[in-house]
């Protein structure tokens, strides 16, 4: 087999690699954590408002790092073991192949952060407006835990933890009439975050920009069992935006577009 060295030459031999994804020492995810939320529930209209402090501190979990090439199995302490050439009998002098595991992350670090959520129906207005309310959720997220770079070719060694975005909300506007009309407008906000995504049939992880979806639903009861409704997402056409490193390398931009239903609901 012809491999490309690290400084760049061609070297035909045969290699040794070895997969330690299914290591027996591996230990379950492990974690202490503290949470302290203040509720306050409103007794004159429907409504609350809350706020919440959480801290978990990470002592173990399981980590897959990248696929080590060319590795040093000796100064590991890894014996590569003695073997012959099945057609000839000839003995052959394995080359240091790929190295592939998984392991136990320890003593990861702490991921803590605040959470407020506002939810009021403003019933106290007069007649029509009886029906107008509004929700509200907003978290901040921070985390020390880091994992080695997965993402090709980026100038940065390490990544934050996949998924995690720093800053999320979610805000929503809503009014219902009377147990027939009801109609509501959504927005969610996500920070920049890392995560897996599929390029070029492979499965690499990049850096998502932040992204910001509008929704839109309504809906009218004519009786009981007839309800008419219609929804549209992703109003402004919002694109799914992925770079490697920094922003001049761009991954993806994928347009999803706007989805528009309308559909008509009977019960029997």
């Amino acid at each position: 087999e012809s491999r490309t060295q690290l400084d760049g030459s061609q070297v035909v031999g045969y290699y040794a690699d070895l997969n330690r994804a299914g290591n027996p020492r591996l230990r379950p995810f492990e974690a202490d954590s503290i949470d302290i939320s203040y509720e306050r529930y409103f007794s004159d209209t429907d409504g609350a408002f809350i706020i919440a402090l959480w801290n978990t501190d990470v002592g173990n979990f399981v980590d897959r790092p990248p696929a080590e090439f060319f590795f040093d199995f000796a100064g590991f302490g890894i014996d590569i073991p003695d073997t012959t050439n099945q057609q000839t009998g000839e003995p052959l002098n394995l080359l240091n192949g790929n190295f592939d595991r998984i392991i136990n992350f320890e003593d990861a670090g702490y991921i803590r952060g605040v959470e407020i959520a506002y939810t009021q129906t403003f019933s106290f207005l007069p007649d029509l407006w009886q029906g107008l309310g509004v929700n509200f959720n907003f978290s901040y997220t921070d985390s020390e835990i880091t994992l080695d770079s997965r993402i090709p070719n980026a100038i940065i060694p390490t990544t934050p933890l996949p998924g995690l975005s720093e800053r999320i909300w979610t805000s929503t506007i809503y009014y219902d009439y009377d147990e027939k009309f009801s109609a509501r407008v959504s927005a969610r906000y996500r920070s920049p975050y890392i995560d897996d995504q599929i390029a070029g049939g492979n499965q690499e992880q990049a850096f998502f920009e932040e992204e910001t979806i509008l929704s839109a639903q309504m809906s009218y009861n004519f009786t009981e069992n007839l309800q008419l409704f219609f929804s549209v997402d992703n109003i402004t056409d919002e694109p799914n935006i992925s770079f490697f490193g920094n922003r001049a390398q761009t991954g993806t931009i994928q347009y999803f577009g706007r989805n528009m239903y309308l559909g008509v609901n009977y019960k029997l």
